[in-house]
């Protein structure tokens, strides 16, 4: 399954400044629910936006933008659930 328009929206709204946090994460939310992101989780999945590093900023940005593939963009959020720097509950 591939990312829904939605979310690459949210993306770049996120990246820009255009919506919080909460809202960017409720996105990852979805994509875990939907396999889209594929890391192992307890059956409760709330995600804690509280360090969400500026980097992934740039990669949200690049990704709306079609700079970096719809790979890489879920590889880095992959990579940050997988690493625990963002936090499934």
């Amino acid at each position: 399954m591939s990312v829904p328009d939605w979310i690459r929206n949210n993306a770049e709204w996120w990246a820009t400044g255009k919506i919080n946090d909460s809202a960017f994460v409720s996105g990852i939310e979805f994509m875990l629910e939907n396999n889209i992101i594929m890391v192992s989780a307890t059956s409760s999945e709330n995600i804690s936006n509280d360090d969400i590093p500026d980097w992934i900023r740039n990669t949200a940005h690049w990704w709306s933008q079609d700079l970096i593939s719809e790979e890489e963009f879920v590889n880095s959020l992959e990579y940050l659930i997988r690493e625990g720097i963002i936090i499934i509950k």
